[in-house]
Parts: structure tokens; C-alpha cells; sequence
């Protein structure tokens, strides 16, 4: 049976192979668009901006050819897809229960993606290997910490959306609360323009209007942060279950809240913008434009949403959506859905910490000597392991109980311990 998750998993990392090469072919065909020089990624600063764009290229074919192999050697497994299968590989938990369809036997099964059944080969380990060390050169040689201030900026510009979603989603469920609350963010927003102390309005104007200067940079950070991710979750999709894997479920809810305190730092360094004896900031430039005010704080909220999205993973809604949200209120969340972001948001907070040390060891950087005080206020180097090891755990904690409920339900038909052909 085809891995049908790792097989999309692999097609979402052709599209970004194909992607990033055509990138790197427009930026050695026009020059002056290239981003890469303004960036500076690690890379860039060490070869030049050309070579940068000829490094993308052949990560970029290396992508195309490795997800090619990938597709035409598929995974395949003899096992009966259950739940779990859609996560990560067909990833499951040793020792699940599966009951035989015409047989009532049971078996167990393990955590591998595949399990070597099936005329299709294994996924080598060279290719795993392969796929997670493009994802790794791209993400710490074109990305870098570059790659974290363009997520903060599309964070801050789809905050408003996502405020919107949610509140429409709570209106149907509590329509006169969902008016008020709306009324009095419309009637902050009015008096925050009108006395100009936080003009929200002109900051995401004025937002709007550098996007068109700033589009190609931060289309080639989207794209090679897809590229990463996407290489990333192919490399590691269906790992097996080991003593690090039990470790890692059992203390997973000490590692979520200490990846989510990793915010407080520069949460704190933000707010402090409202006070007298702001943190990081020119006085004189945060009291005389109120913009950069709201800019600080919008990214202070960011990264606090960032924080608590963390906590998910080890709270209730994090598991089960709550029932403000509607018609999608009280709707288990699929594993997937909470696993992938996490990871791909880990692999790019990790790269940019990398980038960001490397910017310090060089004594370059756009951070300047700034670079190892804002390493401490943005631990991304931190935070990044730790949210890949929380979402690892989340994962398990998921699968660990579709596993029971699995075992549960084939009790419940009698299957279990009794041999074929013997049941009444």
C-alpha cells in the first residue's frame, strides 16, 4: 500500500525544489532584484551574492532530483491504515493493535514509516541523509536570520486576519458578544488614530506600501523556508520509536513550556516600549514616532501569540478545538495539522539562532555588535530544538492514544486472543 502522506510530503518538496531553482535563475538574470546581497544571509557574505544565487540553483536541482528518487521509489506498507497513518510517514507507536480484516487475528506494529513489505524499496538511508542536509545548507546558508524577520513582519500582517477569522467563528455561537467586541476594537482603533498615540491604521498602510520594495525578499525567504521544511519533514518522516522517543513523550510537557517561555525575553523587551526606560530602542525615535511604537508592539504580540500557540501542544485545546470557535468548536485537531507548522516553524527558528551566531563568531551581521545581546533576548537558538522536541512528544502523546483507542475497539469486537475461526 503507497504512503500516501509521504508521498505529498515528497511532492510538497518537489514544488520547492522548483521553486527555489527558478528563483535562483531570475536573480542571476537580473541582478539588481536579487535579495540576497540586501539579506546577507551567512552564505552571501561569505561568497557574494552571484555565488549565493548559484548555490540556490543547485540545492534547488538537488531538491528536483532527490524528490524525483523519492516519488519513484515509494514507501509501502502491509499494514491496515488506521488514524495515526496520517502523520509523519504512517507514523504508529509500537506495539498497536491491528485487527486482521476475515481473519480476527491481531498484530502489532512499529513507529517505522515502512516496514520493508511491499515490492517497493526502503527509503535508503542516504537519501533521508541527503534530504536533510539541503534542508540544513539552505537554511542556514540562504535563510539565516533573515528568514525570522520576514515571518515576524507576515506574522504582524496577518494578525488583523486572524483576529477576523476568530471572531466570526465565535459570532456564530455568541453573535451579540462578537459585536460588542468587534465595536470596541473598531472604537480603539478610531481613538488610537485619532490622537495619533497608536496609529494602527498607518501602520499597516505604510506596510502595505514598502511590500512592493520589499516582495522579492520575502518571497525568497517564504520559498526557501518551505524548501527547508518540506526537506525536513521527508528526512524525518516515519522515524522509529526508541528510548529517546519515550523520554522525549514523558517529559514533553516541561520541554512545551520551557520552548514557550523562550517569547518572554522579547515579549518583555517590547512592552517595556511603554514605559519610560524602553528596552532596545531609541527613546527619542520610539516618542516622537508613534509608528515604530506600534510596530514594536505588534511584534511583541507576535511573538507572545507565538508563545501560547506553543502551549497548545500541551493543552486541551491544543487536542480538541474549543467550542467558542463555532461550528469547528469541540472537533479533535488532526495531528498533522499541529505537527507540521511546529516543526517547520522549529527548523526555522533553529536556523535563524544558527545564523545569528554565525553573524557573531564573523562580527557581521545586520544586527552589528547588537548581535550576542539580541541572541539572549531571541533565543531562537533555544527555542527552536525545543519546539521541535515538543511537537515530537506532542505527536507521540497523539499516537499513544490512538493506540489504545484502537486496542479498545478491537476488545470491544472480540478480536483480541482469540484465534481465527474459534470465536462463537
Amino acid at each position: 500500500m503507497p504512503n500516501t502522506p509521504a508521498r505529498a510530503t515528497a511532492l510538497a518538496a518537489l514544488v520547492a525544489s522548483a521553486l527555489l531553482a527558478a528563483l535562483a535563475v531570475i536573480w542571476l538574470m537580473l541582478p539588481d532584484l536579487n535579495p540576497l546581497a540586501a539579506a546577507s544571509p551567512p552564505l552571501v557574505r561569505l561568497t557574494g551574492a552571484s555565488t549565493g544565487a548559484i548555490a540556490q540553483l543547485v540545492l534547488g536541482a538537488a531538491g528536483l532530483v532527490l524528490a524525483a528518487i523519492r516519488l519513484a521509489h515509494p514507501a509501502r506498507s502491509a499494514r491496515t491504515p488506521v488514524v495515526g497513518d496520517r502523520v509523519l510517514g504512517d507514523a504508529r507507536p509500537a506495539g498497536e493493535f491491528r485487527s486482521s480484516a476475515g481473519t480476527g487475528s491481531v498484530t502489532t506494529t512499529s513507529l517505522a514509516a515502512d516496514d520493508g513489505a511491499g515490492p517497493a524499496p526502503r527509503f535508503r538511508p542516504w537519501l533521508r541523509g541527503s534530504a536533510f542536509a539541503i534542508a540544513v545548507l539552505a537554511g542556514v546558508g540562504l535563510l539565516g536570520f533573515s528568514g525570522i524577520a520576514v515571518s515576524g513582519y507576515t506574522m504582524v500582517l496577518l494578525l488583523p486576519l486572524g483576529a477576523g477569522v476568530a471572531l466570526v467563528l465565535f459570532g456564530t455561537r455568541r453573535p451579540l458578544a462578537a459585536l460588542g467586541i468587534a465595536g470596541g476594537a473598531s472604537a480603539l482603533v478610531v481613538l488610537g488614530e485619532t490622537t495619533g498615540d497608536a496609529p494602527v491604521a498607518r501602520l499597516y498602510g505604510s506596510m502595505l506600501i514598502s511590500m512592493g520594495q520589499t516582495l522579492p525578499h520575502a518571497v525568497e525567504a517564504l520559498v526557501t523556508i518551505a524548501f527547508a521544511g518540506a526537506w525536513l519533514l521527508v528526512a524525518v518522516g516515519g522515524t522509529r520509536e526508541g528510548r529517546l522517543a519515550g523520554a522525549v513523550r514523558r517529559a514533553r510537557v516541561p520541554i512545551t513550556i520551557a520552548a514557550a517561555a523562550c517569547s518572554l525575553p522579547y515579549v518583555v523587551a517590547r512592552v517595556s516600549w511603554l514605559t519610560p526606560w524602553p528596552l532596545f530602542g531609541s527613546p527619542g525615535l520610539i516618542s516622537e514616532d508613534p509608528v515604530v511604537t506600534a510596530m514594536g508592539l505588534a511584534l511583541g504580540a507576535a511573538m507572545a501569540l507565538g508563545g501560547v500557540l506553543t502551549l497548545g501542544l500541551v493543552l486541551p485545546w491544543g487536542e480538541r478545538l474549543p467550542r467558542w470557535m463555532g461550528r469547528l468548536g469541540d472537533r479533535e485537531v488532526p495531528v498533522g495539522a499541529a505537527v507540521v507548522p511546529a516543526l517547520v516553524v522549529a527548523a526555522l527558528f533553529t536556523f535563524g539562532g544558527a545564523g545569528l551566531a554565525i553573524d557573531g563568531v564573523l562580527g557581521a551581521g545586520p544586527l552589528g555588535d547588537l548581535t550576542w545581546t539580541m541572541g539572549l533576548v531571541l533565543p531562537f537558538w533555544l527555542w527552536g530544538p525545543l519546539l521541535a522536541l515538543a511537537a515530537w512528544g506532542y505527536r507521540l502523546h497523539r499516537l499513544r492514544g490512538v493506540a489504545a483507542v484502537n486496542a479498545s475497539s478491537a476488545r470491544e469486537c472480540g478480536t483480541i486472543g482469540v484465534p481465527a475461526g474459534t470465536r462463537g
